[in-house]
């Protein structure tokens, strides 16, 4: 089956076997037209898509909730601006004692990540997270206890 094709942008044809795709052919090749008004709407369109993108200096509230008992750590919270903004927590221990400390990232929005480090006494440790949603509000809890000393095993005869 053919038949005849007229456009503005001057004669072709269209062709279809069996089975086959349609095809169309114009004179100048099968490159689309860039019309001025096509350019404009493309160009809306990717201004568009550009403002719905969140803020590069997005900022959100870091609730902190330490528990550390009787040990003397200090915590400090922030973030890092970028593409995505990345969210950290620095603890220093002041204490003689070493800690084992569980640091619990919660967005809500997705699950809690959760780290477990150490932290010696008189060292600094920080911990970071790059959450792969945007960021609304995020909770931190830390908990640190005291480890124990190990004691040495017992002499066997």
């Amino acid at each position: 089956m053919r038949r005849q094709y007229r456009g503005t942008h001057g004669a072709g044809t269209e062709s279809a076997g069996a089975g086959a795709v349609l095809h169309r052919s114009v004179r100048g090749g099968s490159r689309p037209r860039h019309t001025p008004l096509r350019r404009l709407v493309c160009a809306t369109v990717a201004l568009a898509a550009q403002a719905a993108l969140p803020a590069v200096a997005a900022t959100f509230p870091i609730d902190l909730h330490p528990d550390w008992g009787d040990m003397n750590i200090s915590a400090e919270t922030g973030t890092i601006e970028g593409s995505r903004p990345l969210t950290y927590v620095m603890l220093s221990s002041q204490d003689s004692r070493k800690a084992r400390c569980r640091v619990t990232f919660d967005m809500r929005a997705l699950r809690p990540e959760v780290f477990h480090r150490q932290l010696a006494p008189g060292k600094t440790l920080t911990i970071h997270y790059n959450p792969i949603r945007v960021v609304n509000r995020m909770i931190i809890d830390v908990h640190c206890t005291p480890m124990h000393a190990t004691k040495p095993a017992p002499e066997t005869d």
